[in-house]
Parts: C-alpha cells; structure tokens; sequence
C-alpha cells in the first residue's frame, strides 16, 4: 500500500466552514450569562424567563454549530480516504489494501470492515454494499465490473461529483450567509 509505505504524500486538509457562521466566543457568552444571570436575580422572574430562553438559543446554536462542523469534518475524511483509494488502484494495489488505506484518514466509513471483508474473499461489491456509507463506491465498483473499466477511474468521477457537492454546499452557505460587519 502506497501509504504504508510513505510512497503517497499526505492528503493535505483544508477545511472552511460550510454554515458561514461565526465561532462561538465562549468567554463572551460566559460574561452575558453571568450578566444576565445577575439581573435575574435582581429582576425577577420575567429576566430570568429571558434569560433561560436565551440560554435554550445559544446552545441549539452551540449543537448545530458543532454537527455542522462534524459533518464537514466527515465529509472531507470520505473524500480523503477516496483519493486515497484511486491512487491505490492506480498503482496497482489490491482492492482490500486500497481500502485499507483509506480507512487510515476516514475511521467512521467502514473502510477497514470492507477491506476485512474482501481480504476474507467475499466478493468487492458485496462487502462495500453491506456498509451503508460506502452504498456509492459499492455501486460505482460494481459499474466498473459490468463495463470492465478500471475502478480506479470510475471511483474519480465518484470523487469528483463529491467535491462537486461541497463546493456546492459552500456557494449556497455564502450566498445565505449575507454581510459580516466587525
């Protein structure tokens, strides 16, 4: 495997925002609460209804905040890992080592469980259809057998159409995002 043996230069991650929102200040938000909470306790109950509203609000801000950058996250590792996966196959390694080595920049797809599989001989595209997230290179897998094209060449195009969703995914978090003013 190319990257076990540091033939493969390091997939370089460049990752930005995809919700456009700003980082939560947390010690800006610790002072308000704090503030808030004060003239709660001076104001009643009325600013403490406030306050707990507010306090709902910025941690379903905080959550979303967080998913959003674990599915960005996600996303970027499977497109790593995918790379990974055609130049493997291009250079000539076998299947399950390819897969392999994607699971060493993705954990979370199955990569390994599918290279375990094909390594035990059960067919290519039956162990990348049993896990799910993998369901899309199962099928371009199984396109590239029927075609009898390299399946190096078919997963690209899989890579390309992925980056091809993110960026869409940028344009239209930019374009919702609207000015900034600091």
């Amino acid at each position: 495997a190319l990257v076990a043996a540091g033939r493969l230069d390091a997939v370089q991650r460049t990752r930005t925002s995809i919700t456009g929102a700003p980082p939560v200040r947390v010690s800006l938000a610790a002072g308000a609460v704090a503030a808030l909470g004060a003239a709660a306790a001076i104001g009643g109950a009325l600013l403490a209804m406030a306050v707990a509203v507010l306090l709902a609000t910025l941690g379903a801000l905080v959550r979303q905040a967080a998913r959003a950058r674990a599915e960005h996250q996600a996303a970027g590792e499977y497109r790593d890992a995918l790379g990974v996966v055609v130049a493997e196959l291009r250079a000539g390694s076998r299947p399950s080592d390819a897969l392999r080595s994607a699971s060493v920049l993705d954990r979370h797809s199955g990569w390994q469980g599918a290279a375990d599989a094909i390594a035990a001989d059960v067919d290519t595209d039956r162990a990348l259809a049993g896990v799910g997230v993998l369901g899309g290179v199962a099928h371009a897998w199984r396109v590239a057998d029927r075609a009898g094209a390299p399946p190096g060449d078919v997963l690209d195009r899989i890579a390309a159409d992925h980056d091809a969703m993110l960026n869409q995914r940028r344009a239209v978090a930019s374009a919702l995002a609207g000015a900034r003013s600091e």
